[in-house]
């Protein structure tokens, strides 16, 4: 994991002190706590850690809205950290969740590699997330060019080739991405109406 700030959501003390021993002689830096979770969400969105540890029996709101919250707010993983009471209840609503959990109790060893695997699966997907995005983009941008080059075929009665040709010089010329030429053939078209 390349960031190593990790904030934890523990409410019991003695939890949260076994954390920070664990935590102690590792690459992993505690950066702050909270024992509740109105003060985790408060804190997680003030910080923005690079991991979120959460308790799942976090009293007032629970540990799986905290870490729904991190996540989904793009702020960090959460990595949940339950009871073993809680695993069948998770197991069956785990495909409802984006995040990861650990049976408590773990060990240390455990809890660092969860915390690796974590790290490394929110990496991922914000990659996939920011491919997808280009991708999109990418589309719309084509979708525009091919509507102005149906519009320069139609007003100008060029053929495909040329209408494109067209569109390819006056980006050259201009120094604009085809998009913008495109958009801008749109408007007018539009405009003239």
């Amino acid at each position: 994991m390349d960031g190593k700030d990790i904030f934890v959501a523990e409410h019991e003390p003695q939890e949260l002190e076994k954390i920070k021993r664990y935590l102690a002689d590792s690459e992993y830096h505690i950066i702050d706590c909270a024992t509740d979770g109105p003060s985790a969400i408060r804190k997680v969105r003030m910080i923005h850690p690079d991991l979120v540890l959460v308790d799942f029996d976090l009293p007032v709101t629970g540990g799986l809205e905290v870490a729904k919250i991190s996540e989904e707010d793009h702020i960090a993983p959460a990595l949940v950290m339950a009871p073993i009471s809680q695993s069948t209840f998770i197991d069956i609503h785990c495909g409802q969740w984006d995040f990861a959990y650990i049976n408590k109790p773990f060990t240390k060893l455990a809890l660092l590699q969860a915390m690796q695997l974590v790290a490394i699966s929110y990496r991922r997907i914000s990659r996939l997330e920011q491919e997808v995005a280009k991708l999109k983009d990418d589309l719309e941008a084509r979708k525009d060019v091919e509507r102005a080059k149906g519009i320069l075929m139609e007003v100008l009665n060029l053929s495909e080739k040329e209408a494109f040709r067209k569109m390819q010089k006056q980006s050259m010329d201009k120094g604009m991405p085809m998009r913008d030429i495109a958009r801008a053939i749109i408007v007018a078209y539009e405009t003239g109406k």
